[in-house]
């Protein structure tokens, strides 16, 4: 099973990357000491919100990723601000995903207090036989997938509540991820996701953790 595990954890952690939380819609973005500014469009409309970490794309100067300090509709202001200036244009756009750094197990990380980050880790649960015999016979795997969100302390609920949001509907149950060597891993629908309480685990951090149960079918090799 460890191999099924390795390939797990790499396509499990992709998917989560790939998560968009708020995203600036197509209107004219500017930046300047303090952070972004548009002349319209909402960035509270778009979803942003104060502890969020944002990523910039077509700016001349890359921007990210930052953490937001404050959210108006037209002004988006940034933890210690930026240190460039950009004009108006369109094309482009700001994003906030899960957190980043995304670690995994046994990854060495030091926090930083009031920047956020993830912690994943895939957890291998008993598998069941499904009939017999047993040589040959349908296996049923099963884990969870455990992502856990770290935000600044004292910011509201809002950035880490929309954050788990995103994550449980990537994951929805029955979302499929192929691995190389084409099994399926399906988010369980039996057992669905779901994401805790906020709680405080680091001196300067708040935390929600989300759970995802998954099965894969497999054949069941008995080895003589």
């Amino acid at each position: 099973m460890s191999n099924l595990l390795s390939q797990a954890d790499v396509m499990f952690r992709a998917a989560l990357a790939s998560v968009v939380v708020a995203e600036s819609a197509t209107d004219a973005l500017a930046a300047n000491a303090n952070g972004f500014t548009r002349l319209s469009g909402s960035f509270v409309a778009d979803g942003f919100a104060v502890g969020m970490q944002v990523l910039s794309t077509g700016f001349p100067a890359g921007y990210g990723p930052r953490v937001v300090l404050d959210v108006t509709p037209s002004a988006l202001r940034i933890v210690n601000g930026l240190p460039s200036t950009a004009n108006a244009a369109t094309g482009r756009a700001l994003r906030s995903f899960v957190p980043l750094p995304i670690l995994e197990d046994n990854e060495q990380y030091e926090p930083v207090p009031g920047v956020p980050f993830t912690e994943t880790e895939l957890v291998a649960q008993p598998s069941v036989l499904l009939g017999a015999p047993y040589n040959n016979s349908t296996r049923e795997d099963r884990g969870l997938f455990v992502v856990s969100v770290h935000g600044p302390l004292d910011v509201g609920t809002k950035a880490l509540l929309d954050t788990a949001d995103a994550v449980l509907t990537r994951f929805a149950p029955g979302t499929v991820l192929l691995l190389s060597d084409n099994t399926a891993m399906r988010v369980r629908t039996d057992a669905t996701p779901f994401a805790g309480k906020i709680d405080q685990l680091l001196a300067a951090h708040a935390r929600i953790v989300i759970t995802i149960p998954w099965h894969a079918y497999r054949i069941n090799a008995v080895q003589s």
